[in-house]
Formats: structure tokens, C-alpha cells, sequence
């Protein structure tokens, strides 16, 4: 499984590396739909957990993308 962040920023507690627990963690987050892109299978952060690591990483990128992201959760509720 990839990594979502280099080693050292502020978000590599989601990373795949690292111990048991923490690569545990990592995968109670991720959304396995049945059928991935081109018939393999996919995993992804779900809406919230991607708004929660957005704003985490505090990046201007990502806080530019929250915006949206947060429009978007408020659309499906």
C-alpha cells in the first residue's frame, strides 16, 4: 500500500510504514469499493477522513481543496 506522505511531515501518521498499529490505523481508514478501476482493486480515504488529513497537513493546497471538500459533505447530507 502507498504512502499518502513522505516520512517527516505532518501527515506521515497516515503513512503505510512504521509500526503494527499505526499501518492498522491507516487501513481502518481506507474505503475498498468492490470494483476498483480497470478491475483491480481500489482503496481510498472516505470524504471525512480526507477533509480530516487536508486540514491536518495544512498545506495551502490542501486548504484550498477543503473548501470544496466541505461543500461537497454538506451536499450528500
Amino acid at each position: 500500500m502507498a504512502s499518502l506522505a513522505r516520512s517527516g511531515t505532518r501527515s506521515d501518521a497516515y503513512s503505510s510504514s512504521g509500526p503494527a498499529s499505526r499501518r492498522k490505523a491507516f487501513a481502518d481508514d481506507l474505503v475498498r469499493p468492490r470494483k476498483g478501476i480497470g478491475g483491480k482493486p481500489l482503496a481510498a480515504l472516505g470524504l471525512d477522513k480526507l477533509i480530516e488529513v487536508k486540514r491536518a497537513a495544512g498545506r495551502p493546497k490542501d486548504l484550498e481543496a477543503l473548501a470544496e471538500l466541505v461543500a461537497i459533505r454538506e451536499r450528500r447530507s
